[in-house]
Order: structure tokens, then C-alpha cells, then sequence
């Protein structure tokens, strides 16, 4: 089995999508996906499944579409993608206050024009690295408000994405580490 941490674009943000993730997590048992169970209230899940990649991810929109009533996109990466990411430590060297840590996550093979660092016209938004299918980003306080990542990369790269703050990564990262047997 291949433990799965699925992100779900849009999904209880801002007050709209909002959803039960105990419901959602019913809703995905009945796919045959196996110790489900999420993660914050913003659309993230863990599960164990031997299915394809693809399989898992069509059938999981299509679940959610029936379910909410519209399109969510999900983006699949595994446990031990996640473990990657997190010992990248992307952010290790940044000492710049005020600043978050954010990683948005895109469709495979959607990255690869994009080249790093890169800012937004607001200046509110850096990416600081682009690798694989992920960008890191630092986001800065400008007038009141952090800059918002995912609409950035979204407009500028023509591509649906989800982005996390770090610390939801690093959590996921730690509950991966305590609750599964993964040897």
C-alpha cells in the first residue's frame, strides 16, 4: 500500500466550499481508499491505497464533484514526496520579518518554464525555488496584507495549483512520521 497525502484546491477557504472533512473522509472510503483521515480543515488528506496515481485522482474529483455539487481539483502526492519536500528545507537561510512560507502544488510536468526567483508585480509574492511540481514561495506584508501565492503562479502560469503554508507540510510530515509504519 501507498500512503497519499491529497490536497484539495478551494475546500473550506475564505467561507466558501466549505465542507465537513469527516464527511469527506466518509466519501472516500467508499472508493476503497484505506485508513483515511485529514488534516486541518482545508482539504488534506492522508489514505493508503494500491491504485494508480491517475485512477486515485479521477476518481477522488469526480467523489468530490457529486458531493459539493462543483469542480475540486485535487493534487496526489505521496508520503514520501512529502518527506522530500519538507528535507529540501527550502527556507532554512531566510531571516527577512515579517514573512510566510508557502508551497503550492501543481499538476505534473506544469513547472518546467518556470524558472526561480521570481517576484509579482506587488513585490508580495517571491518564488524561491521551482522543483518538480512544486513551487516554494516567500510572502511579504505590503499594505496591511501578505501576498496570496496560488493566485499569482495561477495567473501568471496559466495552471490550476493549491498552495499550503509550510507548517501544514511540516505537520502532515510529522503525522506521517508518528502514525505510519512506512519501512
Amino acid at each position: 500500500m501507498t500512503l497519499f497525502i491529497a490536497f484539495l484546491r478551494g475546500v473550506n477557504v475564505g467561507g466558501r466550499n466549505l465542507v465537513s472533512m469527516k464527511e469527506i473522509c466518509h466519501k472516500l472510503t467508499t472508493l476503497g481508499l484505506e485508513s483515511v483521515s485529514s488534516y486541518r480543515t482545508s482539504g488534506n488528506i492522508l489514505f493508503e491505497v494500491d491504485m494508480e496515481q491517475d485512477t486515485i485522482t479521477d476518481r477522488i474529483q469526480k467523489t468530490l464533484c457529486e458531493f459539493i455539487g462543483k469542480e475540486v481539483k485535487v493534487f496526489l502526492r505521496t508520503s514520501t514526496q512529502i518527506q522530500e519536500i519538507v528535507n529540501l528545507d527550502p527556507f532554512s537561510e531566510t531571516i527577512l520579518d515579517p514573512v510566510k512560507f508557502f508551497i503550492t502544488f501543481t499538476p505534473f510536468r506544469s513547472t518546467e518554464d518556470i524558472r526561480a526567483p521570481l517576484k509579482n508585480p506587488n513585490l508580495d509574492v517571491e518564488v524561491i525555488l521551482v522543483r518538480n511540481a512544486e513551487i516554494f514561495s516567500r510572502t511579504y506584508l505590503r499594505k496591511g496584507r501578505y501576498g496570496a501565492p496560488n493566485k499569482f503562479i495561477e495567473t501568471e502560469f496559466k495552471v490550476s495549483a493549491t498552495t499550503r503554508n509550510w507548517n501544514t507540510i511540516t505537520g502532515l510530515k510529522d503525522i506521517i512520521d508518528r502514525d505510519y509504519d512506512l519501512k
